[in-house]
């Protein structure tokens, strides 16, 4: 039952369930200031506890279940398909049932997924999403939508990126796209050319960086600078 506290122009709101107490803080004009779940405070994003906790994002859910009736995937289907795909990839040595069982598949999984009610895995987000775009490229399905008159959604990379994000997980193209990147990544500070000075002036003693002694690099030893 929620309690409320008032306090001048500051409403606090205490919600209390069987699992956790959420703590608001509301001012004059309505708006959410400072919350606090569980004693934890996590300002006004609602869904850093969920983050923190490895609790579930409903709108993931709540996405994966729009896309899938886009195309007229029900969750039958979804775990037909879901099933198909874990076996294939089980086949092919990418998982093994230790990782996740395939009963992670099944129709009572996904319902409780796409209610909120159960945080996915890596497995079964990474099954559902290749399912789901799987099925938007099917030249099958492009065909019915054609023949019925209707307009053929399409799933886009920002729509996938999307149910990435708020699953909490990083798509496998994603990490090895940053690994590229940053394969290279230099972590040795440069010497700046002679007569070019960033140190601002109150802090101009902060760093005494001895002269270099090998003519043959411009990389810094990092353990010869000395900080006061």
């Amino acid at each position: 039952m929620p309690l409320a506290m008032h306090s001048g122009f500051v409403q606090g709101l205490v919600l209390v369930s069987v699992r956790i107490v959420v703590f608001m803080v509301i001012d004059c004009q309505g708006n959410f200031g400072l919350i606090f779940i569980d004693g934890v405070k996590v300002g006004n994003n609602q869904y850093l506890y969920e983050l923190i906790h490895g609790k579930p994002i409903p709108r993931f859910g709540t996405l994966l279940r729009q896309v899938c009736e886009s195309v007229g995937i029900k969750q039958p289907l979804l775990e037909k398909y879901g099933q198909a795909e874990y076996s294939q990839m089980e086949q092919e040595g990418r998982l093994i049932t230790e990782d996740d069982s395939p009963s992670s598949m099944l129709q009572q999984v996904i319902s409780r997924v796409v209610t909120g009610q159960q945080r996915p895995s890596y497995i079964q987000t990474l099954i559902w999403i290749t399912v789901v775009k799987n099925h938007y490229n099917n030249e099958r399905v492009k065909k019915y939508f054609k023949n019925k008159g209707l307009e053929m959604p399409v799933f886009t990379p920002e729509l996938e990126a999307a149910l990435w994000t708020l699953s909490g997980y990083q798509s496998p193209d994603a990490v090895n796209k940053t690994i590229n990147d940053f394969a290279a990544f230099d972590h040795v500070p440069r010497r700046l050319p002679r007569g070019i000075d960033i140190t601002p002036r109150t802090d101009a003693d902060l760093q005494i960086i001895p002269p270099r002694q090998e003519l043959h690099t411009d990389a810094l030893d990092a353990r010869a600078i000395r900080e006061i």
